[in-house]
């Protein structure tokens, strides 16, 4: 009998060992964060809202909608924190509030995966489409790679990259009911990293006050030959536009990571790409918009940041848009 319970005792043990360290070990609010919405479990908050909204019109379309460009319209290529999306953006992104403060109305194009490939092939084939002020937008962990692998002698066709409804194959209607259900979800949110958690020393989120949620994408570093060559080629870059009588504006939003990190306990406060001194820097027409973010985090800001998303609020949006106006109405 004793032969018996011990050898049931040995079966069993990795199963209780299992069970024990899922009620008492994991930290069961870091299978949350961005995935959260994925099981359907909402993180309880308000979106910061406005009471007025100041906004320039945009309007959303592919490269080769662009023409004709109106005296008072100004180009935007950008990433997910400049694209259409009713559920983070409802009409009020942050280049509307940059439009507002320059008198200009918005044109938002190309690929928002790849923003900065998307300009090099306009330029290379209408440049008369862009007038003459260009802004790319991009996010920090993707700024070094676009740039990097930037090929100039091998530009994608404009007839391919312009049309963005491209007729659905047969295939994709198959690939698209094979997805998984889970799939669905990650669709919906743009999900396709893991998400990651840290403590914070401060309550700065109106939900889950004192945790960061934040992609794992965020951490990744690059090697100094990768950041020389993304600088040589934005520099190349802005010398083909201004060949063409075109003034290019690069505008650097910071990951959530980046934008919170000193406020995470036991946190190595490692130096981050946008922190000083920055390698973007020296390029003159480089707008860092880290410094805007980390003074609003600084007075103690709720929501800089969404806590559920790697966004950043609509009230964010509309100080990086007035802190992009400002530098590009210093420009001489």
């Amino acid at each position: 009998m004793k032969r018996f319970l011990l050898r049931t005792l040995l079966f069993l043990m990795p199963f209780i060992v299992a069970l024990a360290y899922y009620l008492f070990l994991v930290d069961k609010e870091a299978m949350r964060g961005d995935l959260g919405r994925m099981s359907q479990t909402q993180f309880h908050y308000t979106m910061p809202q406005l009471d007025t909204l100041n906004v320039a019109p945009c309007r959303d379309v592919a490269m080769n909608m662009v023409m004709p460009l109106e005296d008072d319209e100004i180009v935007v290529f950008g990433d997910s924190f400049s694209s259409e999306d009713d559920r983070k953006w409802p009409n009020c992104r942050w280049h509307q509030f940059m439009g507002a403060c320059i008198g200009k109305k918005i044109v938002m194009t190309g690929d928002f995966f790849r923003p900065v490939e998307s300009y090099l092939t306009m330029l290379s084939y209408h440049p008369e489409y862009l007038g003459d002020t260009v802004i790319i937008e991009t996010v920090e962990r993707a700024l070094v790679d676009r740039l990097c692998w930037l090929d100039f002698n091998n530009i994608a066709d404009f007839d391919t990259v312009a049309d963005d409804n491209a007729p659905t194959t047969p295939l994709d209607k198959w690939n698209k009911q094979k997805r998984l259900p889970v799939q669905y979800y990650q669709r919906q949110v743009g999900i396709d990293v893991p998400v990651l958690t840290k403590k914070l020393d401060s309550p700065l989120f109106s939900c889950r006050p004192d945790k960061l949620y934040y992609f794992a994408d965020d951490t990744i570093t690059h090697t100094e030959w990768e950041i020389n060559m993304a600088v040589a080629n934005l520099q190349k870059l802005d010398s083909i536009s201004k060949a063409h009588g075109i003034t290019l504006f690069l505008v650097a939003i910071p990951d959530k990571y980046t934008a919170y990190h000193n406020y995470i306990k036991r946190s190595d406060k490692t130096k981050r790409l946008l922190e000083k001194t920055c390698p973007f820097d020296s390029i003159q027409n480089f707008i860092n918009t880290l410094p805007a973010i980390s003074e609003q985090i600084k007075k103690g800001v709720v929501d800089v940041y969404l806590p559920d998303d790697t966004h950043f609020s609509i009230p964010t949006a509309r100080v990086i848009g007035e802190y992009v106006a400002q530098k590009l109405t210093l420009q001489p």
